[in-house]
């Protein structure tokens, strides 16, 4: 019964100090999964493993997963420190672990390469988006001034076109105006042209009068040169008879002389001829006032005959201007028709321009209004220009980011070692 007592306290005994010694290993293997789980490799806890003893063995499984953590761990800061060169082998087939981490290791090297191949595509991209947003920049801002250009010339086009549209309005006016007193020109010249036909008739009828007078003045020259001649004669005649007085009274004087001496028997004698002495004498007298007359006849006759002539001369003359004037109203009357037919001419072409100008007048209406429209379409487009402008000079900033994002993202892929 001792020796049973002391084994049983033996083995009670040997039970609590397995039991001591398990729970201490138990909670330095609780303290070992507290520090792995919050991601603790270094620890200071060494394991007793036995091949009968299911704590050390534990322990010893512990310590490995701690090892093997601890190879994952330096594994993972090789990664971090951008060495992708070496690889972590698995231990097997089963070592999930170990391939996630090959597997990561190979993403992330091919991830990098590729991530630095497209930086450098991005970055070669990028520049050359930079340079073309810098060359559509520069386009652009050329469009700009030239648009501005444009649209500055469209305005004084717009400006040009109302004014050209007011002068067409008054060319309109003019025009009508003038196609009126065309009408009116060629009307004018019809009325010349029969003013000018009746001045050709009466001038026709003046040089027939002219003539006749003429004529006239002629047989006048004649009756009055007839009459100089018989008033010439008429002088002879008194000549003549006053030469027979003085006879006649040279006879009765030697009458008177003989009556004289014969003294009684003369003196009836001596009164016949003292009778016919002063017949003679009064017939001496009135052959002298004849002859007065007749030269005063004959000098009225002559400047009669002056005047006669100067009248017919003149009127030679007056039928000659009247034939001037009746050629000269001829040529009136043939140039009034010619005006006539011109005028009618240029009364109807006064009339197509008028229709004309007014045409012309809607079209630079509709020309202003197309001036207008595209000086607004400009001015649209000039405001379009400089928002691609604006949004060319956003691209160029977004482009020379993204330049700088790309050689930041070939710097952060240049601190990977691929291998």
């Amino acid at each position: 019964t001792v020796g049973t007592l002391a084994t049983m306290f033996l083995g009670i005994g040997l039970a609590a100090w397995a039991q001591v010694a398990i729970k201490k290993r138990m909670g330095a293997m609780a303290h070992v999964a507290r520090s792995i789980s919050d991601g603790q490799l270094e620890l200071g806890v060494r394991f007793k493993a036995h091949p009968y003893d299911p704590p050390g063995r534990a322990g010893l499984a512990f310590a490995r997963l701690v090892t093997e953590m601890r190879e994952v761990a330096a594994h993972a800061d090789r990664i971090a420190a951008g060495d992708l060169s070496r690889d972590l082998e698995p231990r097997s087939e089963r070592d999930e672990l170990r391939q996630a981490l090959a597997r990561m290791t190979e993403g992330l090297r091919q991830m990098v390469g590729e991530v630095s191949q497209a930086a450098d595509r991005v970055s070669e991209a990028s520049g050359r988006v930079a340079e073309e947003a810098g060359e559509s920049r520069r386009a652009a801002t050329e469009i700009a001034r030239a648009v501005e250009e444009v649209a500055h010339g469209a305005e004084r086009q717009v400006r040009s076109v109302e004014a050209v549209r007011a002068l067409s309005g008054e060319v309109s006016a003019a025009t009508q105006e003038s196609a009126a007193g065309a009408r009116e020109a060629a009307e004018e010249a019809g009325r010349a042209r029969a003013l000018a036909e009746d001045g050709a008739g009466a001038v026709t009828a003046a040089t027939e009068a002219m003539a006749q007078v003429r004529g006239a003045s002629d047989e006048v020259t004649r009756t009055i040169q007839a009459l100089g001649e018989r008033s010439t004669r008429i002088g002879s005649m008194v000549d003549t008879i006053g030469g027979i007085a003085d006879q006649t009274n040279l006879l009765a004087l030697n009458a008177a002389i003989e009556a004289a001496r014969a003294g009684e028997h003369g003196r009836g004698f001596a009164v016949v001829a003292e009778e016919v002495r002063t017949l003679a004498e009064e017939s001496r007298q009135a052959a002298r006032e004849i002859a007065g007359l007749v030269a005063e006849i004959r000098g009225e006759t002559d400047r009669a005959v002056k005047v006669v002539v100067d009248g017919a001369a003149r009127t030679q003359e007056g039928v000659a201007t009247v034939e001037a004037a009746r050629e000269a109203f001829a040529a009136i009357g043939s140039a009034v028709e010619v005006t006539s037919s011109r005028v009618a001419e240029i009364a109807a072409a006064v009339e197509g321009i008028a229709s004309s100008s007014a045409r012309m007048t809607e079209d630079v209406a509709e020309v202003a209004a197309v001036a207008e429209q595209s000086s607004a379409a400009g001015e649209q487009v000039a405001a379009s220009t400089q928002q691609a402008t604006a949004s060319t000079q956003q691209i160029a900033s977004s482009a020379e980011e993204l330049s700088a994002s790309a050689r930041e993202l070939r710097d952060l892929a240049a601190r990977f070692t691929l291998g």
